[in-house]
């Protein structure tokens, strides 16, 4: 059984990893908004894609995908991995089972 979580724990990492890489763009759109501050830089979403684009050239939209993507796959995979074995531990170890276990 833990060798199964474990198998789609990983298996999952691909998929949490490209939801990662897509976002990317939107979270570093979401920091530079963030980050400007009262210097008003950008007047909004596309305003900032644009400066971005036009300043620092489009892969400027995927900067940090790597830490990100390592981040958001591995830690994803220990939680769901945390979760089910905390979920087997529970349904185990429920009163009603203790009970049913001493009978």
């Amino acid at each position: 059984m833990t060798l199964t979580i474990l198998a789609l724990s990983f298996g999952l990492i691909n998929w949490r990893a490209l939801t990662g890489a897509i976002t990317t763009p939107l979270d570093v759109i979401k920091t530079r908004l963030m980050i400007q501050g009262s210097a008003n830089q950008y007047k909004g979403i596309v305003d900032c894609v644009k400066t971005i684009v036009a300043e620092e050239g489009a892969p400027a939209l995927l900067k940090g995908i790597e830490p990100r993507v390592l981040w958001i796959g591995i830690g994803g995979s220990i939680f769901f991995s945390v979760l089910e074995r905390t979920k087997r531990y529970l349904a185990q170890n429920r009163p009603d089972n203790a009970t049913s276990k001493n009978d």
